[in-house]
């Protein structure tokens, strides 16, 4: 296990260091910083290791209590984080763990105790990643569902007016789709669907979100988007990869204030138009928006 021990004292650092050597040899790997200001940097850096578990002292020179384990929390991402603390307080102890610690431990606990409340922080922590991501995926094509979507499409919208360019979402359906339930069974059906997920994916640039949201419904949002002629060429592009024919319908965004459900319902409407005209092609919903200058 990788362990960031985050601690300014360096004499109860090299304790942890050894109590852990002598309790599991070979079994945790130790990085050890000892201010807020350089355990953020670690997490958060172009090189960052990947973590199993951070052990924070809540007593930083740059951060105290509280604070501390919000920030780390925040940077930590998918790590867990136990609590190492001198205070021996079960006030302070409950408030930890509901703001996000694993676990929270005393200090002058022996190396047992200290490797295995490491362990079952990772083991908890593990779990959670794993709910959390059946909870925000479709299940059949593993991509993300309608709620991670719009999380997604939320903090897309939240960032523009940054820079002079707009946002993409692109509906799309597949075209005749009930017929291939009909005609072979949903067994068949269900493997076009993720044979349509797998392809999409593939054809998306890097940051790019696609998603399903039901049936054979798709969304797909781009960022940074020059306007109407790169997001044309982007589900050209798009529909030229899918094993089956589809219509597409896309709405513009460059106003961080619309709403999101609006946005969707939008480019939905719009790819009922391309319905419409008998399917397999691409309709831009109301137009190029005004750019931000």
């Amino acid at each position: 296990m990788k362990v960031l021990v985050v601690e300014d004292s360096p004499g109860h650092a090299l304790l942890v260091r050894e109590l852990l050597a002598e309790a599991a040899p070979g079994e945790f790997e130790i990085l050890v910083v000892g201010t807020l200001a350089e355990t953020v940097d670690v997490l958060l850096g172009v090189e960052r290791p990947q973590l199993d578990c951070v052990l924070l002292d809540l007593g930083l020179p740059d951060a105290r209590g509280l604070q501390t384990l919000e920030q780390v929390r925040t940077a930590a991402l998918d790590a867990p984080v136990v609590v190492h603390s001198s205070t021996d307080d079960d006030e302070l102890a409950l408030k930890c763990i509901r703001a996000g610690a694993q676990d929270y431990l005393v200090k002058g606990a022996s190396g047992k105790d200290l490797a295995r409340a490491l362990r079952h922080a990772a083991e908890r922590k593990q779990r959670e990643n794993v709910l959390a991501r059946q909870a925000l995926h479709d299940p059949l094509t593993g991509l993300p569902n309608r709620t991670l979507f719009f999380d997604r499409l939320k903090q897309a919208l939240s960032r523009l007016g940054r820079t002079q360019t707009c946002l993409a979402v692109m509906f799309l359906d597949l075209d005749r789709f009930k017929e291939v339930n009909d005609e072979h069974g949903h067994a068949a059906g269900d493997v076009m669907l993720a044979t349509v997920a797998r392809r999409l994916a593939a054809s998306l640039r890097g940051g790019d979100t696609a998603a399903r949201i039901g049936g054979d419904e798709f969304v797909v949002l781009c960022e940074d988007i020059d306007g109407e002629a790169e997001a044309r060429a982007i589900a050209a592009r798009i529909l030229g990869e899918l094993p089956a024919k589809a219509s597409m319908g896309i709405a513009l965004a460059s106003d961080g204030a619309v709403d999101p459900a609006e946005l969707v319902r939008d480019a939905d409407a719009a790819m009922y138009i391309v319905k419409r005209r008998g399917g397999d092609g691409v309709e831009l919903a109301g137009g190029e928006p005004p750019r931000v200058r």
